[in-house]
């Protein structure tokens, strides 16, 4: 482990100034996401100057990192702090030594509370979750992210792939390859805007938030220029869009992150199966090892929507992995309580523009 003393600790506050070697380590590390890549959200996000990365480094080398979203609180110089997916480490020693030297940075900042939203699995950081809670973390109240998840192997032959799969799975991608079905990627902002708009509509008929086309058309761009960190799929029948699905790959592990199917009432026409094949062969290519499904929700009611894609993960691979949940810390209650006052003004606004809260504005 490396001495606390010889670290050098760095602040981006503009995402464009971080170098490459952070970025990389970042989304590419044992812990990384692209969900933490500077790149990712100077291409998705409209107000960047949200977002800046604190890093350690050790040698030259960065070896702790933390993509960070503030909320400002207005009329103070305060905000709150919400680590997207992370921060990044080396190892769990190496985290828990320079935990305190990550907090000193951002109460330089003006922290008043920090959440964070670590995508580590449970197992391998426990030592690191009951550190934090003598520190004072607690479990996040509004925790919007999944602490479980299956995931498919990738390192056994394609054959094996599908051979693993569930009969009926496998069936129904046969049938959608005899049926025309054809899978693509997106090649143009007008076909990321069908994809949405068939996505909406799905969000819509199960009553769940979706991205604005804004989003998509930013995460299409960077596709484009990123094209072995992300892929959107689309599936189409008789040139009509039945489903799509946006892949994100972070060093060996690739993610399904948004998508869906058709509301169209096409009786027994799979319109996803054979996407989300293309999209785990894609992953092969990539040189992943780990297809991620994404999440799964534990304890969905039965006939639920959430139910209902639960199943249809499970039938793809049941290897489960347990992640570490959201947790918080406030460390100025006066300051925070005035930021959730804030929050709670703002839901109760959003009720009455019910167009920006579905698309989580």
């Amino acid at each position: 482990m490396t001495p606390n003393d010889t670290m050098q600790w760095m602040i981006y506050n503009r995402l464009e100034n971080t170098p490459k070697e952070v970025a990389s380590f970042l989304s590419d590390s044992r812990h990384g996401s692209i969900l933490q890549n500077p790149q990712w959200y100077l291409c998705t996000e409209l107000r960047t100057e949200r977002f800046l990365v604190v890093a350690a480094f050790s040698q030259q080398r960065p070896v702790f990192a933390a993509l960070i979203r503030k909320s400002l609180i207005p009329g103070t110089s305060y905000f709150a702090a919400s680590v997207q997916r992370g921060p990044v480490f080396e190892d769990v020693d190496l985290a828990i030594s320079l935990w305190e030297g990550f907090e000193a940075r951002l109460h330089q900042e003006g922290l008043c509370a920090l959440e964070i939203h670590p995508f580590w699995e449970r197992g391998q950081t426990e030592r690191l979750r009951i550190f934090l809670q003598k520190r004072g973390y607690e479990p996040a109240l509004n925790n919007r992210s999944h602490n479980k998840t299956v995931t498919l192997d990738l390192c056994r032959s394609e054959e094996e792939i599908f051979n693993s799969l569930k009969g009926s799975r496998r069936n129904m991608i046969r049938k959608a390859e005899k049926l025309g079905i054809r899978v693509k990627s997106v090649q143009s902002k007008e076909e990321m805007e069908l994809f949405w708009k068939m996505y909406r509509d799905m969000c819509k008929s199960k009553g769940i938030n979706y991205w604005s086309s804004e989003s998509f058309e930013r995460i299409w761009q960077f596709s484009m220029d990123h094209p072995g960190d992300c892929a959107c799929f689309i599936g189409t029948l008789d040139d009509e869009i039945i489903g799509g699905h946006i892949a994100l790959r972070h060093a060996d592990v690739v993610e399904v992150t948004r998508g869906g199917a058709s509301t169209s009432p096409i009786k027994g026409v799979p319109k996803t199966d054979l996407i989300l094949w293309e999209s785990i062969l894609w992953a092969k290519k990539q040189g992943a090892r780990i297809y991620d499904f994404g999440g799964i929700t534990p304890d969905a009611e039965k006939g639920s929507p959430e139910w209902g894609i639960n199943r249809f993960k499970y039938d793809f691979t049941d290897h489960e992995v347990h992640l570490f949940e959201p947790m918080e810390k406030i460390f100025n209650a006066k300051i925070y309580n005035v930021h959730s006052s804030l929050k709670k003004v703002k839901e109760v606004v959003l009720k009455y523009l019910p167009e920006l809260s579905k698309m989580g504005a």
